[in-house]
């Protein structure tokens, strides 16, 4: 199966075993799109008004035609994209990604694994030349995302200081610290989970760093 990898730097891996493969930006850009709307579809309309804004549907509609066409040869001949009709979603049975996990994974309440799958910021310094659109279209999933990790990683933090389950609430306010380093409420959360655990000088380090971050900030 490929792997498409959204949480950090944007690339699509062939299974193990298989040759490396090169795909142009537009055409990753295109996967991404696709990838970051699972399990749900997007519409060829949603594509077009995020890769090609300033073009009329007809050459729109021949431009993504031209990219499924070059992605799929990229691939080998592999399809992971599929259409029907005016609707585009990834092949399950032929490509995972890192998000789709995630997203498993709280849904499941399987924190270490969301832990795991969570490795950065989605698209990570990822940009397309001319793609205004492009480019507003991953601020705009980059801050949902981002809100979908910090209420997920913030109830796995409750629910496992709740259980005295400490080790699992230190694994998952320290994600949430990297996730928003300057909020008092989830440094205390740390402190709390840390203090919990019987490092009470890791929980007053913690401290002094937030502190001294803040007021850099």
């Amino acid at each position: 199966m490929h792997r498409l990898t959204m949480l950090g730097a944007l690339s699509i891996e062939r299974p193990e075993g298989s040759a490396g493969v090169v795909v142009r930006p537009r055409r990753l850009a295109l996967l991404a799109i696709v990838g970051a709307a699972v399990p749900r579809p997007v519409t060829r309309e949603q594509v077009l008004g995020v890769l090609w804004p300033e073009s009329g549907p007809e050459p729109g509609r021949h431009a993504l035609s031209q990219t499924l066409y070059a992605l799929r040869r990229d691939l080998g001949g592999v399809d992971l994209i599929q259409a029907a009709g005016s609707e585009l979603r990834l092949d399950p049975t032929m490509v995972g990604s890192d998000l789709g996990d995630f997203r498993t994974a709280v849904a499941a309440k399987d924190w270490a694994a969301a832990v795991a799958a969570y490795r950065g910021p989605f698209l990570s310094g990822f940009y397309l030349t001319d793609g205004a659109g492009f480019d507003h279209w991953v601020e705009s999933e980059r801050s949902r995302i981002e809100a979908e990790a910090l209420a997920a990683f913030e109830q796995g933090a409750d629910g496992a200081l709740a259980a005295g389950k400490f080790g699992d609430a230190v694994r998952l306010t320290r994600q949430l610290t990297q996730l928003n380093p300057l909020s008092g409420h989830l440094a205390t959360l740390h402190m709390t989970a840390l203090a919990g655990l019987g490092d009470n000088a890791g929980a007053m380090a913690h401290a002094k760093i937030h502190g001294d971050l803040v007021r850099r900030e």
